[in-house]
C-alpha cells in the first residue's frame, strides 16, 4: 500500500482558513477539472442493463431537480449521474480514511510525527508558491 505525505496533499493545503486566496485558486482549478470530466463523461455511451427501484420524493424535491437540468438532460440521466458521483465520493472518502489510518499506524510504528505548527508553516509555503504562480 502506498502512503502519501498529508502535508503535501491538496485537501490538506485547502484546510488553512487564513488563506482564502490560495483556497480560491485551488477550488477554481478543481471545479474546472470536475466540469471537464463531467462533460467528457456525458459524451461516453453508457450501457444500461439494470434498474434502480422506483423512488417516491416530495414534489418540491422533484421540482428542484428539474430546475437545475441542463439543456438536453433528462431527470433520469441527472439521477444516474448523481448516484455515480455519490459512489465516487463515498469511495474516495473511504479510501482517504483508510490511508489516514494506515498513516497513523505507520507513525505509531516509526515514531515520525509532525506538529501542527510545522504543518501550517508548510501549508503557508505551498499557498505562497501557488499565489506566486497565479500572479505571474
Amino acid at each position: 500500500m502506498r502512503y502519501f505525505n498529508l502535508r503535501r496533499h491538496p485537501i490538506a493545503r485547502a484546510s488553512s482558513k487564513k488563506h482564502d486566496a490560495g483556497l480560491n485558486v485551488l477550488l477554481a482549478s478543481a471545479l474546472k477539472a470536475c466540469d471537464t470530466a463531467l462533460q467528457m463523461q456525458r459524451m461516453e455511451p453508457i450501457v444500461k442493463t439494470a434498474n434502480f427501484p422506483s423512488l417516491r420524493v416530495a414534489p418540491e424535491l422533484r421540482e428542484a431537480a428539474e430546475s437545475v437540468l441542463e439543456s438536453g438532460e433528462s431527470l433520469s440521466s441527472f439521477v444516474a449521474e448523481s448516484v455515480t458521483l455519490q459512489i465516487r465520493q463515498r469511495r474516495a472518502r473511504r479510501d482517504f480514511i483508510e490511508r489516514g489510518l494506515a498513516s497513523r499506524d505507520a507513525a505509531l510504528e516509526n515514531g515520525e510525527y509532525y506538529s501542527a505548527g510545522d504543518v501550517l508553516r508548510d501549508l503557508d509555503e505551498v499557498i505562497a508558491e501557488a499565489e506566486a504562480r497565479v500572479a505571474k
